[in-house]
């Protein structure tokens, strides 16, 4: 966990990539940005995660869309219900805003709008 203060955002991005073309141009940005992926959580510049493709279900090598711990991440989906809360989990069926309601991660954070 981190000491520092970092913000979590979630983005809708339309784009005419493919899933693995997106992953590609993440990798650029890490590079950019000096971000070394390694298994452990450390603080960093930036942590961009692929969260969903449309409806799409890839599990190929390290693109696994959609996020498989999203649904357990209040951060996450705290704000994607404010972007998206009626988009369903292509693999577990439940709206953005039934997964918050489920949710049981307890970490604390902060919440401004």
């Amino acid at each position: 966990n981190s000491e520092k203060w970092f913000l979590n955002q979630v983005v809708v991005v339309l784009t005419e990539l493919d899933p693995t073309d997106v992953l590609d141009q993440i990798g650029l940005i890490d590079q950019i940005m000096d971000r070394i992926r390694t298994q452990s959580y450390s603080d960093r510049k930036a942590d961009i995660d692929i969260l969903f493709y449309e409806k799409e279900i890839i599990r190929q090598g390290n693109l696994i869309i959609p996020h498989e711990r999203l649904h357990l991440r209040r951060f996450v989906l705290l704000p994607l219900s404010d972007l998206r809360p009626d988009d369903v989990h292509p693999i577990i069926k439940k709206s953005i805003v039934e997964l918050l309601a489920d949710c049981q991660d307890e970490t604390p954070y902060r919440w401004w709008k």
